[in-house]
């Protein structure tokens, strides 16, 4: 009989665990909004037929991106917002293949041309 209840706890436990991972991993949280806030929230979700949820999340992720660029003053602000793609991204969408016997070397000369 002990050990048919020390199974039991031990599943409850894992159980329990479990759970406990699994909120820390995707937290849940409720918002108290303005009436005039939860309006225009559901306006917007109809106009871009994205969730509130979904509307929330996106705009919380911006605010917490972009929170310590708040302090820099806004004409320099522009310059340090973080970009929104990795760099080797840009090269790996539409790569250019140059024509046979054709160098890049070649092509920034004919473009410095009127430079030198």
């Amino acid at each position: 009989m002990r050990r048919i209840k020390d199974a039991l706890m031990s599943q409850l436990h894992t159980k329990a665990n479990r759970y406990r991972n699994w909120y820390h991993l995707f937290m849940s949280m409720n918002l108290r909004l303005s009436e005039s806030l939860a309006k225009s929230l559901k306006a917007l979700s109809k106009e871009t037929g994205k969730s509130q949820q979904e509307l929330a999340r996106e705009a919380i992720a911006e605010y917490v991106t972009h929170y310590k660029l708040l302090r820099f003053p806004p004409e320099i602000r522009h310059m340090i917002i973080p970009a929104e793609r990795e760099f080797g991204e840009f090269y790996s969408e539409n790569p250019v293949t140059l024509p046979p016997g054709v160098t890049s070397d070649e092509i920034m000369r004919d473009l410095r041309k009127d430079r030198l």
